[in-house]
C-alpha cells in the first residue's frame, strides 16, 4: 500500500520525532515512562499530605503530648481534653509504659498549639458526669514552654477519685473495726478528762456522744454502706445502658427543639395571615359590609322561622312514609298535593256572589283559609302548641284483576 505523495510528509515527521528523542537522550533528559512514574509518586504524596495535614508537624495547629498517671481510672480513647472547662483536644491513646517509678499509664493526647503549657503544667483525670464519664483536665503553669511531643511527668498528674473504690474501702474499714473496744476507749478517755476545764470536758462529752451514736447505729451503718456499695456496683454495670439512655434523651430533646421551631414558624404564619386578612377587610370594607348585612338578615329570618321549619320537617316525615308505601304497593299510585291557585280565589268570589255559601265555606276549608291571616299564626300566645288530630289515612283503590288470554 502506497502512501499519498510517496510518504513524503510521514517520513519527515517520523524522522523528526526520532531525532528529537535522540537529542533529549543526549542532553540527559528522561523518558516518558520515567516522567509518568515521577508524576504518580508526586500525586500520591500530595494526597497523603492532604489527608494527614492535621498530624504533620509545623503545618497543623494541633500537637501531640503525653502524661503519666498511676491509674487511668476509666479514661478511654476519644474522651475530651479540657483547659479551664473548655474543650481543646481529645485523648488519642492509653497504654502501659515502664518508668523509673515502675509500670505506669501513659496517656497520649492532642490539643491546640495556641495554649502554652509550661514546664510545671499539671494534668488530672476528672469525672465529667455522674455516670462515670471522664475527661483529661490540663492546668497550664510554668515559665518554660513544653515543646510539641513533650511529656508531663508522674509527679505533676493526679489520678481520678472513684466513689466505688471509696465505698468499698470504707466498708472494709468499718467491718474490721471493733466497735466495742472503740466505745470502751472513748469512755476511758471521757473519765480521764473529767477533771479538765469545762471547754475540754464539753469537747470530750461530744466525742463520747458521737461514739455512743456510732456504736448504737453500727448495724445500720454497715447495712447502709453495703447498700451504697451495691448501688454503686449496679450503676457501674449499667453504665453503657444509662449512657445510651441519656444519648436517646438528647436526641429526643433535639427533636422537640426542631418541633418547637416548626411551631414558631406556624405561629408566625398565622400572624402574617391575620395581618393580611385585616388589610383585606380594611380595603374591601365597602363591598363586604352589604354582603355581611344580607347574611345577617338571612340568619335572622332563619332564626325567626326555626319553629316553622321544624314543623315542616315533622310533617314531611309522615308524608314521605305514606308516599313511599304508595309507590311500593303497585305499578300505579296517586298522590295529592294541595296548592292554592288563582282559580281557588275566583271560585270563592263567584260562589259568594251566587249565594252558594256552603260552597264558599268548602272552598275556604280546601284552600287553607288564604284570606284569613290569623290562621297562619304559629300558635297560642302562651307559646304552647295547639293539639293536632291524627293524620288521615289515605285510601287506595283496590286493583281490578285482569285475565289475559293465551
Amino acid at each position: 500500500m502506497s502512501l499519498p505523495f510517496g510518504g513524503l510528509f510521514s517520513s519527515r515527521r517520523t524522522e523528526s520525532a526520532e531525532a528529537d528523542a535522540a537529542r533529549e537522550v543526549k542532553r540527559g533528559g528522561r523518558s516518558r515512562a520515567e516522567v509518568g512514574v515521577i508524576g504518580i509518586v508526586v500525586v500520591a504524596l500530595v494526597v497523603i499530605t492532604a489527608m494527614q495535614m492535621d498530624k504533620l508537624p509545623y503545618l497543623s495547629p494541633i500537637s501531640t503530648y503525653s502524661a503519666y498517671f498511676d491509674d487511668a481510672g476509666g479514661l478511654t480513647t476519644g474522651d475530651i481534653v479540657q483547659v479551664s472547662g473548655v474543650q481543646v483536644g481529645s485523648v488519642e491513646g492509653i497504654e502501659l509504659a515502664d518508668t523509673e517509678q515502675g509500670t505506669k499509664v501513659k496517656v497520649t493526647f492532642r490539643m491546640d498549639d495556641t495554649i502554652e503549657m509550661g514546664d510545671e503544667t499539671q494534668a488530672a483525670i476528672r469525672t465529667e458526669t455522674v455516670l462515670g464519664r471522664r475527661n483529661l483536665t490540663v492546668i497550664p503553669h510554668g515559665g518554660e514552654r513544653i515543646k510539641p511531643g513533650g511529656e508531663i511527668p508522674l509527679g505533676q498528674t493526679i489520678a481520678p477519685y472513684s466513689l466505688q473504690d471509696a465505698l468499698e474501702g470504707a466498708t472494709e474499714t468499718i467491718e474490721g473495726t471493733d466497735t466495742d473496744q472503740l466505745n470502751r476507749a472513748l469512755k476511758t478517755l471521757t473519765v480521764t478528762f473529767s477533771e479538765t476545764p469545762d471547754q475540754v470536758q464539753g469537747a470530750v462529752d461530744g466525742v463520747a456522744r458521737l461514739s455512743k451514736a456510732v456504736a448504737d447505729r453500727d448495724n445500720e451503718l454497715r447495712a447502709l454502706l453495703a447498700k451504697a456499695n451495691q448501688v454503686s456496683k449496679i450503676v457501674g454495670d449499667r453504665n453503657e445502658q444509662i449512657n445510651r439512655l441519656l444519648i436517646d434523651a438528647n436526641a429526643l430533646v433535639g427533636e422537640i427543639q426542631m418541633r418547637r421551631y416548626a411551631l414558631q414558624q406556624l405561629i408566625s404564619g398565622i400572624g402574617d395571615l391575620t395581618t393580611q386578612l385585616r388589610g383585606f377587610i380594611a380595603e374591601n370594607n365597602a363591598q363586604l359590609t352589604p354582603v355581611l348585612e344580607k347574611f345577617d338578615r338571612v340568619a335572622t329570618i332563619l332564626t325567626d322561622s326555626e319553629k316553622d321549619l321544624k314543623e315542616t320537617i315533622d310533617r314531611l316525615g309522615p308524608f314521605a312514609n305514606t308516599l313511599g308505601e304508595a309507590v311500593a304497593s303497585g305499578p300505579n299510585f296517586d298522590s295529592l298535593v294541595g296548592l292554592n291557585t288563582f282559580g281557588d280565589y275566583t271560585a270563592i268570589f263567584l260562589n259568594a256572589l251566587r249565594g252558594r255559601y256552603p260552597q264558599v265555606w268548602q272552598s275556604l276549608m280546601y284552600s287553607g283559609f288564604p284570606l284569613i291571616p290569623d290562621y297562619y299564626k304559629p300558635g297560642p300566645p302562651d307559646g304552647t302548641d295547639s293539639p293536632r288530630g291524627p293524620l288521615p289515612t289515605p285510601t287506595y283503590p283496590k286493583p281490578v284483576p285482569t285475565t289475559r288470554g293465551r
